[in-house]
Order: C-alpha cells, then structure tokens, then sequence
C-alpha cells in the first residue's frame, strides 16, 4: 500500500494532521484551494486567540453536547495538556488565563501559523501544493482539482479531507465540497450558523449600536452565561450569546421568535437592587440614579430603554425587575456566512470511531466538515487538532 498520505484543505486541521503524520515518517501530499495557508485560523486570530481550555477532560467533553461521549476518547488521547506541549514544541509558550483559557504568550495567528509550516518544510516528504481546488472525488478514491494551470487528476490510496465548515467563505471555507460528498452516497446535513449573533427588534437601533455591555448574565432557562455582549443595530454578538448559540439555534430553526433574559448586575440581588434605587434622593433623575447606584453603563441605560416602556423605565420596581430579568425576543440568526463555525456537513453515523468513512475505506474527515458542535473558549480548536490526531494515529498504525 502507497504509504503517502493526500490532504485536501489547508487549515488547521490539514496542518496538524499533515505534521502529526509526518513524525511518524509518512509522506504528505497537502492540497489548499486558496493561495495561502489557514486564512480562517488567522481571522479568528484578530479577535484573540484562545486555543484551548484548562478544565479537566469530564468537563470539557460536556461542550461537544450530543457528541460528548466520542470526544472525551478524543480528548483523553490528545488532552489540552497535549497540545500546549504540542505547541511548546514548536517554540509557541502558552498560559491560562483567570477564567482557565489558554492563550500563546506574546504570539500570534501568524507566527504560530509561520513555526507550524516551518515545522512541516523541515521533512522532505512533504509537498504542498497551493490553488488546488478539489472539484471531484470518486468511490475508486480518483481526485480532480481545479488549478491555475487547468484540470488535474491523480489517485490516492488515503486521503484527509479537511475541507472545513460553511462560514466566511472567503477564507475559502464555503461548504462547496457538500455535493461532491453527497454525490459519493454520503449523507450530509444542512449547514446552520453556530457561535453567531441573533437578530433583535429595537425601538431605537441607533442609539444601542456598537456598545458594549460587561459582567452581565445572558440567560435561556436552564441554561445561563456570563461574559460580554456587542450591541449592534441588529441585534446581539458575543462570547456571552455564543455559548448558548446551540440551544437558541435549534429553537429559531422552528420558525418562531426565541425570548431570552439579560441580568445586567448578576452580582446583585433582586433586593440589594431595589432599596439601591429607592435611595435616590428626590430630584434625582432616573439616568442619575443608575449610573450612581447601581453603576449601569451608558450600553446598559440604551438596553434598557430599548426593551422597557417609558412607564416601565420610571417605576422602581418594575426597573429594578428588568435590571434584573430584562426580556429580549431573538427573532434569528445573523446569516450562515458571518457565524464564527458552522454545525451540518457530515452525518456523524457515515464514519466510523478512527473518522473514516464507512463506505470507501482510505478517505477520513477530519475537523468542521463533520455535524458536530462546541461553543468559543478553546473547544473549537482542540476538537480539530484531537481529531487529527486520532486520524494520524490510525494511518501511522496501519501504515507503519
């Protein structure tokens, strides 16, 4: 059996995969559409680069929701511990920061990403070929790439396909490959927007957008999350509304409109919340008094003016009930394209435990390609990279 190895697709997992397989001494055939390496690794980058989570493996499996049981063998074979000495490897210091992420040390996307190509043009069976893009595969595993140069076929005994998910397209992530898959007899599911904003009705778009709002608590019984949100003329962004991204999702998707709470002051009581407001001295404007006594940011005071009355907004106990529980009716998602990942792709039940697929033996899929789901905080990152490492062990185990 041919002993190298085809990987089509660039990114993140394309990387880690090819460089995994390559210290087991394995050729590497890598194949990227666009005319650089791992565009999307480098956006997300701009925005902060969490790679992982310092929780321990029980509680991090809980994240991949109804996937739980597969990526916690995932993860207990290549751990978040596993991958900052990974990175530690290739010159990339990490630490954890207070809410246990792990971020690199003074490091970029594009540094990381420098020392991993680095690593990889250091083996000599390794050969990359940029502006490949896949436009056809068959069940005889034959491969058809468009290039600038025209139309190329070859054939690979094994093949990784790391084709990435539905979401900011221009990084060359545009789901594309879907009807090539199907069209092996492979059941793929509709791509959906995950870790993505939510559309709201304001009364007033202008004068919320572009605010941040802090330490507040988003929440949609039973479930909550505390962090951060974006306040934008549409709706809502941000780390606090991505977590619950799966669940609110799911409930849009039925074509009805989906209400969820924001406290603004968690660390407060009903109560503390109440004699705070009833404090205010007489002549005390209600604007005064919530910035004054219960520290309400300006991003705070326009929430709540946007989704109470006016006659709500200047009764104290209803007010401190919406400081506390302020409704908002999420009435969809931001499109498919702007979503940070994307859930759909392939049917988990088309590939068995090693991610091959059932019915054409030698071709493995590998990262956001598959229907699976985690929210931001490093889980989307070590999901890829302890795929590719299950991937690269099967293949060094059955080629070596």
């Amino acid at each position: 059996m041919d002993k190298k190895i085809s990987i089509i697709g660039g990114g993140l997992s394309g990387l880690v995969c090819s460089h995994f397989l390559l210290k087991k001494g394995l050729d590497v055939d890598l194949y990227e559409c666009q005319n650089g390496l791992a565009k999307k690794f480098l956006v997300a980058g701009k925005g902060g680069l969490n790679l992982t989570h310092s929780e321990p493996t029980y509680k991090f499996s809980r994240k991949y929701f109804e996937h739980e049981e597969f990526f916690h063998e995932l993860i207990s074979e290549f751990s978040s511990a596993d991958l900052r000495q990974w990175l530690l490897e290739l010159g990339v210091e990490t630490f954890v920061g207070s809410s246990g992420r792990v971020f690199p040390s003074g490091c970029t996307a594009g540094e990381i990403l420098a020392k991993i190509s680095s690593s990889l043009n250091n083996y000599s069976g390794f050969t990359l070929f940029k502006s490949h893009r896949l436009v056809g595969l068959n069940i005889e595993k034959e491969l058809s790439f468009e290039t600038d140069n025209g139309l190329k076929k070859l054939r690979a005994d094994n093949i990784v396909l790391c084709l990435g998910g539905a979401s900011w397209s221009i990084t060359g992530s545009d789901g594309k490959w879907s009807k090539i898959i199907n069209s092996l007899g492979v059941k793929t599911n509709p791509f959906r927007p995950m870790n993505c904003g939510f559309e709201v009705a304001w009364n007033d778009p202008s004068s919320i957008d572009g605010k941040f709002l802090k330490n507040i608590c988003v929440k949609y019984p039973p479930h909550e999350k505390k962090g951060e949100l974006l306040l934008t003329s549409y709706g809502l962004e941000g780390g606090a509304i991505y977590a619950l991204s799966y669940f609110l999702e799911k409930e849009l998707r039925n074509g009805v409109e989906v209400g969820i709470t924001i406290d603004l002051k968690p660390d407060l009581s009903l109560e503390t919340t109440i004699l705070r407001l009833n404090s205010a001295k007489a002549k005390e404007s209600t604007n005064t008094t919530l910035r004054k006594k219960l520290g309400l940011s300006v991003a705070a005071l326009e929430i709540l003016k946007n989704a109470t009355t006016k006659e709500e907004y200047f009764d104290k106990i209803t007010l401190a009930n919406r400081i506390k529980s302020l409704p908002i009716s999420l009435i969809g998602t931001r499109p498919l394209d702007e979503a940070i990942s994307t859930s759909g792709g392939v049917d988990f039940d088309e590939v068995d435990q090693n991610l091959m697929l059932k019915n054409i033996p030698g071709v493995y899929v590998v990262g956001e390609m598959l229907d699976w789901q985690a929210p931001t905080g490093g889980y989307l990152f070590q999901g890829c990279i302890s795929m590719s490492h299950r991937v690269s062990k099967t293949l060094g185990d059955l080629l070596t």
